[in-house]
């Protein structure tokens, strides 16, 4: 059984959540990015999706055993899984222009820059290489 923790980066049935700060388990933004405003959907979501970006050693493990991140990665390890049903009710995207890197100013890219790299190295050594990767791209 997983850990008792908001593994997902909340806290009871309704919630309102920031994508792209690294406190959802990347397999739970993956779910929400791909329902639209009034829909639902059941989502699946597995072995090391099941993390945030932002999570410690314990957590890690509690959800992932240790042996899967000192493995290759490749071999089959039983890994826990979770079925989501979920409803988006309202999208609140006022910030969104904000937050498009086409739109920022030189000082805010780097600033964004800089965490993401930062991020996807905490990842890194985490052994968590496929989403240190995506997170650092996302940064340079």
């Amino acid at each position: 059984s997983l850990p008792d923790r908001s593994w997902f980066g909340l806290d009871g049935n309704d919630f309102e959540a920031k994508l792209g700060d690294g406190l959802l388990s990347e397999g739970f933004v993956a779910c929400l990015t791909d329902i639209k405003q009034g829909s639902s959907a059941k989502c699946t979501i597995a072995g090391e999706c099941l993390l945030p970006d932002l999570c410690s050693e314990e957590e890690q493990h509690a959800i992932v055993p240790v042996e899967y991140w000192n493995s290759d990665q490749s071999e089959d390890i039983d890994l826990p899984s979770v079925i989501l049903e979920v409803s988006v009710t309202a999208i609140d995207d006022t910030g969104k222009k904000r937050r498009d890197p086409m739109t920022m100013s030189l000082q805010q890219k780097e600033e964004r820059s800089q965490v993401l790299k930062e991020r996807g190295t905490a990842l890194y050594k985490a052994r968590r290489f496929r989403r240190a990767e995506s997170v650092w791209h996302e940064g340079v």
